[in-house]
């Protein structure tokens, strides 16, 4: 009973370790992309590797059982919640302060 639940812990963590990668991978891209000659290139071949490493991780879990795949999934979730919230700070576009009429 303690492997099984250590072992639904550790799919959890692993979706929120590849969903970190992921978002943290795509916002790399981002960063070098928009100086780049060629930033299509740059989205297309990271989009790839992303999905194709995350699917790829996924699809182990899957085959190990449903309860490990959605607990991945979870945790995946939870990390692009995690990764706005910290890289997306100070991105918003800035509201101009209009004075009170």
């Amino acid at each position: 009973m303690t492997s099984d639940a250590s072992l639904l812990i550790l799919a959890a963590l692993a979706g929120s370790v590849l969903g970190a990668c992921y978002f943290a991978g795509l916002w790399w891209t981002v960063t070098h992309a928009v100086h780049s000659r060629r930033p299509a290139t740059w989205f297309v071949v990271s989009f790839a590797l992303r999905a194709g490493f995350a699917g790829s991780v996924l699809w182990l879990l899957a085959r190990a059982g449903l309860e490990f795949l959605l607990l991945a999934l979870g945790g995946f979730v939870l990390a692009r919640v995690a990764t706005t919230r910290l890289y997306g700070r100070g991105m918003a576009p800035r509201r101009e302060q209009r004075p009170c009429s």
